[in-house]
């Protein structure tokens, strides 16, 4: 397009997923907080019930099947379609990021659960191991997009 200036498009679809990035975590932190809070002021009592080992593995697994599994699984497939390709449409490859990214971001909602049912310590850091590293690793920043770009072959149309 005449008159664009090279890694607009770039740029714009990092805003985008900046936008969706803060869009999936800001609720997410705002529920942590919240329960936090009540609890800190005794408004939570700590609960007791005999299925809240069996909860907290369940937790565990569903926050490691977000943060990792499913996110590397959905990359495998997405790979697998486009490895022929000479490159990769920018929206496409956009389709598959936004997906991935709100697959990680569903972790810290397993953290606010964690927190909320007081799990004990290895279960309630494990939750919040992963759901550091889902936020960590699938913030959009400048260097990861130009990372993914060139690894998947990336052009502006």
């Amino acid at each position: 397009m005449p008159g664009r200036k090279p890694g607009i498009l770039f740029s714009m679809i990092r805003k985008e997923l900046q936008k969706l990035y803060w869009q999936l975590l800001i609720p997410a932190l705002i529920l942590l907080m919240a329960s936090e809070g009540a609890k800190s002021m005794g408004f939570i009592i700590h609960l007791t019930f005999s299925e809240k080992r069996i909860v907290s593995i369940l937790i565990l697994v569903l926050a490691a099947l977000t943060a990792v599994a499913l996110p590397v699984l959905l990359r495998t497939f997405f790979i697998n379609r486009v490895k022929d390709q000479k490159s990769v449409a920018p929206f496409e490859w956009l389709k598959y990021e936004r997906r991935t990214m709100a697959m990680a971001l569903t972790t810290p909602y397993f953290f606010f659960l964690a927190s909320l049912l007081r799990f004990n310590r290895f279960y309630y850091v494990a939750v919040f191991l992963l759901s550091l590293y889902g936020c960590y690793y699938y913030f959009p920043s400048q260097k990861r997009i130009h990372f993914e770009k060139r690894l998947f072959r990336i052009h502006e149309e």
